[in-house]
């Protein structure tokens, strides 16, 4: 094997240091997957050794980067799709809470039964300024009851009687987070748990014992129903509850 170059070694490390800042300097954005970190890691360690290597080693140590690069550049396609879906998907959910409360400006009551947060991996939270997209108008109240993090599953929401609303997830992975104060969602749902809880829209039973996960709310008295909004997520997009029949 030839002696590394060191002129080259150099090089290697001034971009490996370049490449350090502009991560520092982007740390806010949201954390690059396991999958992401794994492939600039053996990127930048193939790239060592292209520096080290010569003749023939050389040539399969640039047909190795060169497949890291696709492999990449895959990847990168997918997650510029995860963003677009993420950023319709807001937006098309700030317009249909936006249609049931229009033409009133700041005022109403929009409950969201389920809600997103990092699906796919990219930003896809709702707070009330969310809502400005079509109007440029919230609601006068905002509340979630369970937060679905990160993995897409299976989810049905719908009313059993007048003041029940069930919400149920087959197949369950761990992805419910609820909140005795519906703001700081520091609750999660274990697969082979149950919880029990009081929250400003009512009593809370959520059960995921059995493999299945089924989440019960019981509205409050004070909580007038037919002026309430009721949303959930589902299947990748916000969906409208509706009132029961």
């Amino acid at each position: 094997m030839a002696a590394p170059d060191p002129d080259r070694l150099t090089e290697l490390g001034k971009r490996l240091d370049e490449a350090q800042k502009r991560q520092a300097a982007g740390a806010q954005r949201p954390p690059p997957s396991q999958a992401g970190i794994a492939g600039r890691f053996a990127t930048e360690l193939v790239a060592a050794l292209v520096v080290e290597q010569a003749g023939r080693a050389r040539r399969v140590a640039l047909a190795l980067v060169a497949a890291l690069l696709v492999a990449s550049t895959v990847q990168i396609v997918f997650r510029i799709q995860d963003w677009r879906w993420a950023g319709q998907m807001t937006a098309e959910g700030a317009q249909l809470v936006d249609s049931t409360l229009a033409p009133s400006c700041g005022t109403g009551h929009v409950v969201f039964l389920t809600s997103p947060v990092a699906m796919r991996g990219v930003y896809s939270h709702f707070y009330y300024e969310t809502f400005e997209i079509p109007r440029g108008c919230m609601p006068e109240v905002f509340q979630v009851l369970v937060r679905v993090v990160r993995v897409e599953t299976p989810i049905h929401v719908g009313w059993d009687g007048s003041r029940r609303i069930v919400i149920t997830s087959p197949g369950y992975r761990d992805n419910f987070v609820l909140s005795h104060d519906l703001r700081e969602f520091d609750v999660p749902l274990r697969a082979g748990a149950a919880v029990s809880m009081e929250t400003p829209l009512g009593h809370v039973n959520a059960d995921a014992r059995g493999g299945d996960a089924r989440v019960v709310l019981s509205l409050a008295p004070e909580v007038q129903r037919e002026q309430a909004h009721f949303f959930f997520y589902a299947d990748g997009a916000i969906a409208s509850l509706g009132q029961p029949r």
